[in-house]
């Protein structure tokens, strides 16, 4: 089953860009109203997503309060061991928010760069997505035998305030993958 990849755009500021071309609807007579498809697919989106840098204010707030979890347990203990431990498990279970991460969405699919590896998962892979005021989910396909593959899929932050990257990215997966499920 394939999507149509349509995006709304001001058939009258199209002019006659040779990108575009225009389809008539049914019972409908041909003009600049119609629906505009993009022949060529967009250029490629790529930005990058680093908590700790880019969160603002809030995001500040979480190195204290591990390090206020971890000065709890010493004082409930007494054990310098728990509080190390404490303050490791929470580093791990928050380590995402210390380094960055680079994204981009191209003809190939979505390719992440995380600490000098990189990983690419082509679009056939996912069969929907979810639009979210901060962010998108890219739902996989499950495989037959599978269940839990469900439960799958892949997030991309979005900030709100980089509105240009954001409407980029989000044209992209309307592109590459239709519109936004419900």
């Amino acid at each position: 089953k394939t999507r149509p990849r349509c995006m709304d755009i001001d058939p009258g500021a199209l002019f006659l860009n040779p990108l575009f071309q225009t389809t008539a609807m049914p019972g409908s007579s041909s003009s600049l109203q119609d629906v505009v498809r993009i022949t060529r697919p967009p250029r490629p989106v790529h930005w990058r997503s680093w908590p700790l840098m880019d969160g603002g204010l809030t995001i500040w707030l979480w190195p204290p309060t591990v390090a206020l979890f971890a000065w709890l347990t010493w004082q409930a203990t007494g054990s310098l061991g728990w509080a190390m431990f404490v303050l490791v498990m929470l580093l791990i279970c928050l380590w995402k928010m210390f380094v960055p991460v680079y994204y981009e969405l191209n003809t190939e699919g979505v390719e992440l760069r995380l600490m000098g590896h990189w990983r690419r998962l082509a679009w056939r892979k996912f069969d929907g997505w979810g639009q979210f005021p901060r962010g998108a989910v890219l739902h996989t396909r499950p495989a037959p035998d599978e269940p839990r593959d469900r439960l799958h899929g892949l997030y991309l932050p979005l900030s709100p305030s980089r509105r240009r990257i954001r409407d980029k990215a989000l044209r992209a997966l309307n592109y590459y993958l239709g519109p936004p499920s419900a």
